[in-house]
């Protein structure tokens, strides 16, 4: 989190508490964006080669999860996804992004099928690999990441699994 973010979190917190209002407080892991930070631009690969861009997921929020075919909470966190997005009639973008080296591919597609899962799957390229993409690292496994219609970072935990409540609260207020 920016020391702007953290300034004006601070500063609301402390705006809330002088006014004796009670405020709900936001999901674990949201930060509202300021009307001036810019959306992340990406372009990651399916599996079977489309391209997965910050232009095809814009007007939606979008839930990302990076994780590898190993991880346990990675799979659990898949699973939530999977039943979200059987359930939300399209209102969300889902993007699952293997964390696993290019020639991992077939092993992608099993998990795919294994875990049933409907939305684009993407394939890390070596900076993500790395922890030096777009995102920033995201090799703690799981990371989610949830993106606004205009493609900016709303929401991000990583190491955790992330249940769909807490995803539906975030994505509710976007």
């Amino acid at each position: 989190m920016s020391s702007r973010r953290r300034a004006l979190s601070a500063l609301a917190v402390v705006a809330a508490a002088c006014s004796g209002a009670k405020k709900a407080e936001p999901p674990v892991g949201f930060t509202a964006p300021s009307s001036d930070e810019a959306s992340v631009a990406f372009q990651i690969y399916s599996i079977d080669e489309r391209p997965i861009t910050s232009q095809t997921v814009r007007g939606k929020p979008t839930v990302m999860a990076f994780a590898t075919t190993g991880g346990i909470k990675g799979q659990a966190q898949l699973n939530f996804l999977v039943i979200m997005a059987k359930h939300d009639e399209g209102k969300n973008n889902y993007v699952f992004v293997a964390l696993e080296p290019r020639d991992n591919r077939q092993l992608v597609e099993e998990y795919k099928r294994f875990l049933g899962i409907t939305f684009p799957i993407g394939m890390a390229d070596d900076e993500m690999l790395q922890g030096l993409g777009p995102f920033g690292d995201v090799r703690a496994e799981p990371t989610t990441i949830i993106l606004d219609r205009q493609g900016r970072v709303v929401f991000r935990a990583q190491d955790r699994v992330v249940k769909a409540d807490e995803l539906r609260a975030t994505l509710g207020g976007l």
